[in-house]
């Protein structure tokens, strides 16, 4: 009987340590249409990413999978698609993993050291930069693979674009901008006017060519359109925060942006018709004796009228870390739960408010829909 008992318990945890294993492989033939990017617990390894195909299945470490269990590796931050590879640059591990998209398999790896590499934008048809913590930009060719120079600015960047043969980072709420010729310090410009950027957004490139950036501050956001030609603020539209002890104050105020870890969790994107600006904000749900029942809701900004709309209600959702537009105009957001190195989920909030959830890795923080596998232009997203 003791036997018995003892198979039986044998059993039930190996059945419930089965549900933290990676998914197997999916079958050839299957389309990958979304990548998450999984930063992992600092220190232990735990970056990757996870794949969702076009028939709804996913595979949640899809670089161990495929490369003899080798881990991704410390701290996974983004991905860009350039000239038929994907780019993952892991900024605790010093290194720029380069992946097959087909086959996720690793092409290559680019080591950084001395560099903690976050964002890569591509700016011509055979070189990128990786923008890095340790104030420098890091240029790489992105067909043979090779460190061209780190080059040492003022400041530290993150989120990048390129237009008009010029890039453009964020700076520590400034924007800031070099000829793609240039990339020096001595070359560097900052945009009058502005000096609230949250580094946390995305730059938007939108249809008519003209840059967005979003600003944050304690009682309002504000989204900068800024000429790229003329590197000139064309002009800052605000979206104030009600306070709970105004008089219009009430179900529906905006009440401030996502919020955690002493850090704005800001995000922007915009869809494939690039018309719209999306993002995130904390409004008032409800009032009751104990206090302002809060919720996160998605806005629309449309860059024609300059109106901005609720556009998706977060219902159950009361942290995110990363959030992404679909080119349809889906919404999806990174939920870490409660932020313990567990594994998350994947959320998409449907216009009929049901929720479709994907088991994803440790701390989920950005989305990729791989419609913008695209060959590299003057103008990148």
């Amino acid at each position: 009987m003791k036997k018995i008992l003892f198979l039986l318990l044998f059993v039930a945890a190996f059945m419930a340590c089965s549900d933290d294993d990676n998914t197997p492989q999916p079958e050839p033939g299957k389309k990958a249409k979304m990548i998450v990017v999984n930063e992992g617990l600092m220190g232990k390894g735990l970056g990757s990413i996870s794949v969702i195909y076009d028939d709804g299945s996913s595979v949640y470490d899809i670089f161990r999978d495929v490369n003899n269990n080798r881990p991704l590796g410390d701290v996974a931050q983004s991905i860009s698609y350039i000239n038929g590879n994907y780019f993952v640059p892991l900024n605790n591990s010093n290194k720029i993993e380069v992946i097959d998209p087909e086959t996720f398999k690793s092409v290559t790896t680019i080591k950084a050291d001395p560099g903690s590499p976050r964002y890569i934008q591509a700016i011509n048809e055979t070189e990128a930069v990786a923008s890095d913590l340790n104030n420098q930009l890091i240029k790489f060719n992105t067909q043979t693979f090779e460190i061209i120079e780190a080059i040492a600015i003022p400041t530290s960047i993150e989120h990048m674009a390129t237009i008009n043969n010029k890039l453009f980072g964020q700076a520590k709420g400034k924007i800031v901008v070099f000829d793609i010729n240039n990339i020096k310090a001595t070359g560097m410009r900052t945009i009058e006017g502005i000096d609230n950027v949250a580094n946390t957004t995305n730059l938007i490139v939108d249809k008519n060519g003209m840059l967005w950036a979003y600003g944050s501050e304690t009682d309002k956001v504000t989204l900068h359109c800024i000429n790229p030609t003329t590197e000139e603020l064309l002009n800052s539209y605000e979206i104030p925060f009600t306070p709970s002890d105004a008089e219009d104050f009430g179900e529906g105020s905006i009440i401030g942006a996502p919020f955690s870890w002493g850090t704005d969790l800001n995000r922007m994107d915009t869809d494939r018709t690039k018309e719209k600006l999306y993002f995130c904000l904390k409004t008032c749900k409800a009032i009751a004796w104990d206090g302002v029942k809060e919720q996160m809701v998605v806005y629309s900004f449309d860059i024609n009228t300059h109106e901005y709309t609720p556009y998706r209600t977060l219902l159950g959702l009361n942290e995110m870390y990363g959030m992404g537009i679909s080119p349809d105009g889906d919404v999806f957001l990174c939920d870490c739960l409660d932020y313990t190195a567990q594994r998350g989920y994947l959320r998409e909030f449907k216009a009929d408010g049901t929720v479709v959830s994907t088991y994803v890795g440790v701390y989920p923080t950005m989305i990729y829909f791989t419609e913008y596998n695209t060959p590299v232009t003057s103008t990148q997203k």
